[in-house]
């Protein structure tokens, strides 16, 4: 017997709770999505999250906002701009259970690791593992740059439309 554990207001994403959408369990939907990674380098998943899990994160990411920092400045080597407020990983680990317990998950990285058809290692870095990025304010922008990991996993809790700028590009 499976038990489903659902986060509440007041409670972080239980260890014991399904985290992924139950669409990503099925061996179609696996294969077609590393299918589409390895042409691409790229793989969208609307429905990576089990609805509970997606809440949960997307709750614990607004009460941590008041925390973040502002960042105003240009982005070296790449000659573009970053506005935009940030939380890094220690902190983000110390106010949501939720978010700590998502990056470590064994359903989530089995996932990954099927989609990238190999190994997915933790990030070592203590503040870029996992990382908040608010851009709330008109002109907030990420700026073009190049990750060193060889994979990231970006979860978008929210977005305008992509005529006001909600758009993710990537080589």
């Amino acid at each position: 017997n499976a038990v489903a554990a659902v986060a509440t207001a007041d409670q972080p994403l239980s260890p014991c709770a399904p985290l992924l959408d139950a669409s990503c369990h099925e061996r179609w939907r696996r294969a077609e999505i590393r299918r589409l990674f390895s042409v691409a380098g790229y793989a969208h998943l609307p429905a990576l999250l089990a609805p509970h899990a997606f809440a949960a994160l997307a709750r614990d990411v607004a009460r941590l906002e008041d925390s973040a920092h502002d960042k105003r400045f240009t982005m070296p080597g790449y000659d573009t701009p970053r506005i935009l407020r940030t939380l890094g990983g220690r902190r983000l680990s110390l106010g949501s259970p939720t978010l700590s317990l998502t990056y470590a998950h064994a359903e989530l990285r089995s996932l990954l690791e099927d989609v990238t058809d190999g190994p997915v290692y933790s990030c070592q870095h203590g503040n870029e593992f996992m990382v908040a990025n608010y851009a709330t304010t008109p002109g907030a922008t990420h700026g073009w740059h190049l990750d060193d990991p060889a994979y990231a996993l970006v979860i978008f809790l929210e977005s305008p439309p992509a005529a006001q700028g909600g758009v993710l590009e990537f080589v």
